[in-house]
């Protein structure tokens, strides 16, 4: 059952392609759209009831603070790690990295 992987990749890329397009070209909050095509006890809230109700909406929002926090955590540590040497003799020529990780990079590394 279902599309064969090549469809359902194309199916679902212009879905969010077209969702995103709609969204960045109006003032209108994202409630609104949602709900001019949402039919009562149609398709598309029968599947929004799914979701909520399996806590699609919790997960999202600790997978957006998991990936904020793990960020702001590494942040953190490269900001105390730069004060801790920033006067130390045992950092590379870019004077923000051991010596040891900074060998060999050059400006256009990256």
């Amino acid at each position: 059952m279902g599309f064969p992987r090549p469809t359902a990749v194309k199916l679902v890329q212009n879905t969010f392609l077209g969702a995103a397009a709609q969204a960045v070209g109006t003032d209108r909050h994202l409630v609104q759209m949602r709900n001019d095509i949402t039919s009562p006890g149609g398709v598309t809230a029968a599947a929004l009831y799914v979701l909520e109700k399996g806590g699609m909406r919790t997960t999202l929002m600790d997978a957006v603070f998991i990936g904020f926090a793990s960020c702001y955590n590494a942040v953190c540590a490269s900001i105390n790690f730069l004060h801790r040497h920033e006067k130390s003799s045992s950092l590379g020529k870019s004077g923000l990295l051991p010596d040891h990780l900074d060998s060999g990079l050059d400006d256009d590394s990256f």
